[in-house]
C-alpha cells in the first residue's frame, strides 16, 4: 500500500500498513497517540497527515522501509533456473531484474537492489568477481548476496563468504528452502511477510 495515494485511512489500512494489529491502531488512538476521527456511521479515519507525524513521532521511519516494495536482482546465464526463481518469487510483490551475465549485474549500481540472487558459474565473470565488486561499491555494499550454486566444495563456499555473501544455497535445493533464506536476509527483524 503506498499511503501517498490515501489522504483518509481505515485502521485496517494503517494497521497493515505498520504491520501490526488493528487493534494496536485503536488503542493508540483510545489513548490520544495517534490523531482521528469517527465517522456518523462510527468508524475510525485517521488523516494522511496524522499518520505522518505519529511515524515521525514515535522513530518508526524503520517500520516503513521493511514494509516498502523489496528489489531482487536475479544474476544468472541458465534460463531454465531464472524461469524457475521468477515463478517462485512473483507471488510475493518484488520489484525484480533479471541479468543473464556478469557484465550485466552492473545494473545493480542503478537499481540498488535489496538482495542478489547471483550464481557463480557466468559465461563472461565469475561470481567471485561480481560478489567482490558489488561489496566494494558503495552503492551496493549493503546489499544482500544470497549465492546459489552446484558447487558444494566448502574451500569455495568459504571463498564467497570470505568476498561478502551473506547466504549460500547449493542446488539442488527445496522452494521452502529458497523462499526462507530470501526472507530471512528481506526481513532480519522477522516482520510479518504476506
Amino acid at each position: 500500500m503506498n499511503i501517498e495515494e490515501k489522504s483518509v485511512l481505515t485502521t485496517h489500512e494503517v494497521a497493515k500498513y505498520l504491520n501490526v494489529y488493528t487493534n494496536t491502531v485503536i488503542h493508540w488512538m483510545n489513548t490520544g497517540k495517534l490523531n482521528g476521527y469517527r465517522t456518523p456511521g462510527g468508524h475510525r479515519r485517521i488523516l494522511r497527515e496524522e499518520l505522518l507525524t505519529f511515524i515521525h513521532n514515535n522513530h518508526m521511519e524503520d517500520t516503513l522501509r521493511v514494509n516498502s516494495r523489496k528489489k531482487i536482482l536475479i544474476v544468472e546465464d541458465d534460463p531454465d533456473a531464472m524461469d524457475l526463481y521468477l515463478s517462485i518469487l512473483e507471488k510475493d510483490n518484488y520489484e525484480i531484474k533479471k541479468s543473464y551475465t556478469g557484465y550485466s549485474s552492473g545494473v545493480a549500481i542503478d537499481f540498488k537492489p535489496d538482495l542478489i540472487i547471483l550464481d557463480i558459474m557466468l559465461p563472461d565473470f565469475d561470481g567471485y568477481k561480481i560478489c567482490d565488486f558489488l561489496r566494494k561499491s558503495p552503492e551496493t555494499s549493503e546489499t544482500k548476496i544470497l549465492v546459489i550454486s552446484a558447487i558444494s566444495e566448502m574451500r569455495k563456499i568459504k571463498k564467497m563468504y570470505d568476498l561478502g555473501a551473506n547466504e549460500y544455497l547449493i542446488k539442488p535445493f527445496s522452494i521452502i528452502e529458497l523462499k526462507n533464506k530470501i526472507k530471512t536476509l528481506l526481513f532480519p527483524e522477522g516482520v510479518l511477510v504476506e
